[in-house]
């Protein structure tokens, strides 16, 4: 809060302000649906499936997730083309097995699980707007059930491939996968967790498609190397005993992450001074409020804030986590302020 101005612009500063053009999130996720997701989380307990189903109806219907884009896929799903069964060497087998034992493929026994990277570049769901798109959402979700295998890595590569085609297509959208699961890649060749991470690392280097990873059960750890070449740091685990309420709070972290970037405005006469650039809050029927500026996420520090996507030439504006929970939670106003020197922290 600025001294004197009970939270707003100092008075005299030359300003002009832009109600605050949030830039449009698009979410794919990409489910897990393996046998193991329709076991109960302890005995006697909540299938993880039944819990996290809940959870994303849950949060299709929070009001912060209005206009936000939301598209779902899911795997294991059955191959277009049959698994190979003869073979003369181990690539005839590829990706199913690597194994071709007297002209036959081995280890070949989920030949009902595809390892075909092109079949989960079709969602069940294609992205579409909340709250619209949920009817679609939850009568996929209906008509699923968990069964098979854990086919990781052409799951993720179908994902990416189809979020970076609808990235090409809106331009002036952020556009990131969600791959939540259970386990470890199994079935598929190659299908290491390295192999994974590789694949998300592409989409985040050639694409600017960010993977973020939800790890249902706490042990999960290895699921971080997907992650940090996804450009998202690390998984967010979820306990296996609660996974409905935390796999909430993980959608809601991702979304707060991303979901609270404003595009700079460009005035008419040009492009504005950065160090003259303010974002104000003015909830509904209270003061406004000047977010100081920081210099970088991990400035933010837990308090209010906002910074920029490129401190040298920025074109975004994103809110520090505490700027962003009470503007996605508080009914009000934001606006962008330029021409006063910047408030910063």
């Amino acid at each position: 809060m600025l001294p004197g101005t009970e939270g707003g612009l100092p008075e005299g500063c030359a300003s002009d302000s832009y109600a605050g053009e949030i830039v449009p999130l698009d979410m794919h996720v990409m489910l897990d649906r393996s046998g193991s997701m329709g076991s109960s989380a302890v005995d006697g307990g909540t299938p993880s499936w039944t819990q996290v189903t809940s959870a994303i109806t849950e949060f299709m219907a929070l009001p912060g997730t209005s206009a936000l884009g939301m598209g779902l896929a899911f795997f294991p799903i059955e191959p277009s083309i049959p698994a190979p069964v003869q073979c003369q060497a181990p690539a005839d087998c590829l990706p199913y097995s690597d194994m071709c034992f007297m002209g036959k493929c081995m280890e070949n026994q989920f030949e009902d699980d595809s390892c075909l990277a092109q079949d989960y570049r079709n969602p069940a769901v294609p992205i579409n707007l909340l709250p619209g798109v949920a009817t679609a959402v939850n009568q996929a979700m209906a008509n699923t059930d968990p069964g098979g295998m854990t086919p990781m890595a052409p799951a993720l590569w179908g994902a990416l491939d189809y979020a970076s085609e609808w990235s090409k297509s809106w331009p002036d959208h952020v556009t990131l996968v969600v791959l939540a699961t259970d386990g470890y890649p199994t079935h598929c060749k190659p299908g290491e967790i390295e192999d994974v991470a590789a694949i998300a690392e592409g989409g985040f280097t050639n694409f600017g498609i960010k993977t973020f990873v939800i790890g249902i059960g706490t042990e999960l750890t290895n699921l971080n190397l997907i992650a940090q070449k996804g450009g998202t740091d690390a998984a967010i685990m979820v306990d296996t005993g609660n996974a409905g309420a935390e796999f909430l709070a993980a959608l809601n972290q991702i979304r707060g992450s991303v979901g609270c970037t404003y595009k700079l405005p460009v005035p008419d006469e040009g492009s504005p001074d950065p160090n003259k650039v303010n974002v104000a809050f003015t909830p509904e029927g209270g003061a406004q409020e000047v977010f100081p500026k920081v210099a970088s996420e991990d400035k933010c520090e837990g308090e209010k804030g906002w910074y920029y996507d490129d401190p040298v030439t920025p074109n975004q504006i994103i809110l520090c986590p505490a700027s962003c929970d009470q503007v996605q939670q508080v009914k009000g106003v934001v606006d962008v302020v330029i021409g006063c020197v910047s408030v910063v922290k």
